[in-house]
This record gives structure tokens, sequence and C-alpha cells, in this order.
């Protein structure tokens, strides 16, 4: 078990215990209230082996993490995290040589030990080259239009117009330029939720 606190992106201060496999915590019978040991118990039952408090523990609650890695955020300032049994940065060393993959571009991302440290890193990476494409302009493309106006704008579209020739606007198709395609919307997406 190993307490650590790390920022909550609300400026809040929160308290998270790591789980490592294989090795039995205890907390303190107040630690855990019976809402979340339900609510752990519902989402990680397959992950986590929870004994309550009884006479047996010392009136103390037992979490054994049994694999894998995950967060678990209650409502309040406690949160818990199952860590892997290997240490994040030798995760991205597992993951350049299956993949074929080079971190060496993700400005110090390999020296994250916890998790809260890898979501700074990641978060600050993300931030810079958002800012970095920014400077250097965002992409724009131009997209075909195709709407009645009451002037010309492009070409007019002779089929429309002539079916449909008391119309006091204009068929008109053209391109527009403009910033919102795919790629910024993803970048805008990626920033606003949370």
């Amino acid at each position: 078990m190993g307490k650590s606190r790390c920022g909550d992106p609300f400026g809040m201060t929160v308290r998270v215990e790591k789980l490592v496999e294989y090795q039995k915590c205890v907390f303190p019978r107040d630690a855990i209230t019976e809402d979340v040991a339900g609510k752990l118990y519902a989402q990680f039952k397959n992950q986590i082996d929870i004994e309550p408090p009884s006479f047996l523990n010392g009136h103390s609650w037992s979490l054994t993490q049994r694999g894998g890695s995950a967060i678990y955020r209650s409502k309040k300032d406690f949160h818990i995290y199952l860590a892997p049994k290997i240490p994040i940065n030798n995760l991205f060393g597992m993951l350049e040589y299956a993949y074929r993959l080079d971190f060496k571009t993700l400005e110090g991302i390999k020296g994250a030990e916890t998790i809260c440290e890898l979501y700074e890193r990641l978060a600050l990476i993300l931030a810079k080259r958002v800012l970095n494409r920014i400077r250097k302009g965002i992409y724009r493309t131009y997209l075909a239009e195709a709407n009645e106006l009451p002037y010309v704008r492009g070409k007019i579209d002779v089929a429309e117009q002539v079916r449909h020739a008391l119309r006091p606007s204009l068929p008109c198709l053209y391109e527009d330029h403009t910033a919102n395609i795919e790629d910024n919307q993803i970048l805008v997406w990626t920033l606003t939720e949370y």
C-alpha cells in the first residue's frame, strides 16, 4: 500500500491509495465506507479481493489486487490506483519493442513513476503541442457548399435554377475556406472534455 497525493483537475488535492498486484493492503475501518466498498466490489470484483472488517482481521478492511491496472475515483477525495506489478516506466519500453514505437520525442514521459505523474506529463505534452500548432496556424481546408443566396457566390447551379426559376434567391455552388475540420474538432474535443 502506498499513499500519495496528486493534483485533481478541479484544484483539489486527492488521496490516492496504491494497490500493487498480489500484495494485501490493510486499511483502517473508517478509511473505507460501506458505500465505497460496494462500488469497488461492483466495479472491480474480478480484480480485487475485499475482506470487510471483522475480529479475524483486526476490524480493518483488507484489499488484495489480483491483476490489472485501473483507477477508482470516489466522489470525495479518496481514489484507489490498481498498480501493475511492473513499473509504469517499463511499460513504455515494452510498448516500444512490441509496436516499434518511439517515445523519445515525448519529453520525459518515460520518467513517470506514478499514474498521476504520467497523466500530468501527457497533459503537458498535449498542451505544448496544441500551442505549437496554434503558433504555426491551425489547419484549414476548402469544403464544398451548396446554398440558396440572394447574390452570386462561386457558380450558379443551373439545373436547380431551371427547376425553381421563380425563386428570388440563386442556388450557388461554392467552396468555403474553413478551420472547422475534423483535425481541429478532435483538438477542441480533447481540450474541453473531462
